[in-house]
């Protein structure tokens, strides 16, 4: 199977048992996880708990020659991105694996705006501290502000461009 996904043009780590799954795992962050369900002789929805689920983690996609509805209920409530019997068709796992990959950037990406969005509001409360204070403080207040170019945008202020940016940031 990683053969094949190479030649699909993928970069591929290969694991042939649990401990060296988890190994790599824990050495590189991956975005798509091909997990065979029985590996070992056991089944693998342990290592599906002990990946989870949280963003950082890869999408996993289960194969398995042994399928159950069992299996296939505990493995889609943990989040799987798709479980395929074996034999199965490689451009069906192929656009699994692309679909997987599409996700992680995605989840990477609103993590990346959530981390702006949240610096963004941090440096609105410190503008609306400065201003709450008002007057002359202003001046001295802005040489707090670990942006230079905003610093000194906030010591030019008129007291009418003051009162209206007050307004502003009250909503």
């Amino acid at each position: 199977t990683a053969e094949l996904l190479r030649a699909a043009g993928f970069e591929c780590l290969q694991a042939d048992s649990r401990r060296q799954a988890l190994e790599l795992l824990a050495r590189q962050a991956v975005d798509v996880l091909v997990l065979d369900l029985v590996l070992e002789g056991e089944p693998q929805l342990e290592l599906l708990r002990r990946i989870g689920s949280s963003p950082e983690c890869p999408v996993v996609v289960l194969v398995t020659g042994y399928p159950s509805v069992e299996s296939a209920v505990s493995a889609a409530d943990l989040g799987v991105a798709g479980y395929f019997v074996k034999p199965f068709e490689m451009q069906d796992l192929i656009e699994r694996v692309d679909d997987g990959i599409r996700r992680r950037r995605l989840a990477r990406m609103l993590s990346d705006a959530e981390s702006s969005l949240r610096s963004v509001s941090d440096t609105l409360a410190q503008l609306a501290k400065l201003f709450s204070t008002g007057g002359p403080q202003v001046r001295s207040a802005a040489s707090t502000v670990p942006d230079q170019e905003l610093a000194d945008q906030l010591e030019s202020l008129t007291p009418r461009e003051h009162e209206i940016t007050e307004e502003l940031l009250r909503g």
